[in-house]
């Protein structure tokens, strides 16, 4: 003869306690085979073979779960790099130009190479590495003569622990050749920029 049964939940089960004169509720020991989810699956078969959460990003051993925060510093390093990669690719393509136009003057006639210390001022994400005169006096040439369509100019951070900025392409104007970088600096510092000028005459 067939038994049928009804399940009920949200149930528990209390024993009344003469010493401490209260009830007592009771939790029956249970094995994860015969806890059933709402599909029908037991616990064991869904979460047996999770041994854990970890914040680590160093586990190598198989069936820990990450915990939510670790994915979140995942995902900002992953942005964190992509931007740096963007940035890269930003560079190389400043690189590119600055090499076209190096191979459009044909023969460099002028190659100074030196190195600098600015002070930045907070606010600015920009400063003048050489004025006009400066580059003059650098390549040895005449003022009646000179002219900035004949310049390429290669820069580098030349103390990344002085400044960690990553810095751009350098921007030449009329007056001198400026150094750029992404972010505005919000305290005074110091930056040295290691430098190449070529000059076609």
């Amino acid at each position: 003869m067939a038994v049928s049964e009804k399940k009920v939940t949200g149930k528990f089960y209390r024993i009344w306690s003469a010493a401490d004169k209260l009830w007592h509720r009771i939790s029956f020991w249970t094995h994860a085979n015969d806890v059933e989810f709402n599909d029908g699956k037991t616990a064991q078969t869904k979460v047996g073979a999770i041994k854990g959460i970890t914040t680590s990003t160093n586990t190598a051993e198989t069936g820990y779960a990450a915990d939510a925060t670790t994915v979140t510093t995942l995902n900002q390093s992953v942005t964190t790099l992509n931007q740096s990669v963007t940035e890269l690719n930003q560079s190389l393509g400043n690189l590119k130009t600055d090499l076209n136009k190096l191979n459009s003057l044909g023969n460099i006639s002028i190659m100074k190479m030196s190195t600098k210390i600015l002070e930045i001022l907070p606010g600015n994400n920009s400063c003048l590495l050489l004025s006009k005169n400066d580059v003059i006096s650098a390549l040895g040439l005449s003022s009646s003569t000179f002219n900035f369509d004949n310049l390429c100019v290669s820069i580098t951070n030349g103390d990344g622990a002085a400044f960690s900025g990553h810095l751009e392409s350098p921007t030449i104007t009329t007056t001198g050749i400026y150094v750029v970088w992404k972010d505005k600096v919000t305290a005074s510092c110091n930056i040295r920029v290691n430098y190449i000028l070529f000059y076609h005459d």
